[in-house]
């Protein structure tokens, strides 16, 4: 715990650092997931894992700003959350990554995701 919490301190990064015994998480998974086309919602993932969290991050070729919401609404600028660059991140309290979509503004854009997985 020690060591982790040292590593969070010395590295300075952005991205929040979970200790896997404190949250009951086993594993992490990766990903990334582009849209293929633009204004079109896609889900960030298929995978049936039960996550503790998920951490979403535009990808960094990105141009433009990727939208984050639930898979049930529309992803456009008046739906979802905005990632606009490379250094936004959003972390969400979830357990199921298929509940969550993107939409770009410019087709093939998307983002990398991490979860923790239960």
């Amino acid at each position: 715990m020690r060591i982790i919490l040292a590593l969070c301190l010395i590295l300075l990064i952005s991205v929040p650092c979970f200790a896997l015994e404190d949250s009951g998480a086993r594993r992490f998974v990766t990903g990334q997931k582009t849209v293929t086309s633009a204004g079109t919602g896609e889900p960030l993932s298929d995978d049936t894992s039960t996550f503790y969290r998920i951490t979403i991050s535009p990808l960094p070729s990105n141009t433009s700003s990727v939208y984050v919401a639930r898979a049930a609404e529309q992803n456009d600028s008046s739906f979802g959350y905005a990632l606009t660059k490379s250094a936004d991140t959003v972390v969400l309290p979830i357990t199921t990554i298929s509940t969550i979509s993107i939409d770009v503004v410019k087709s093939g854009e998307g983002v990398s995701w991490i979860g923790l997985i239960r």
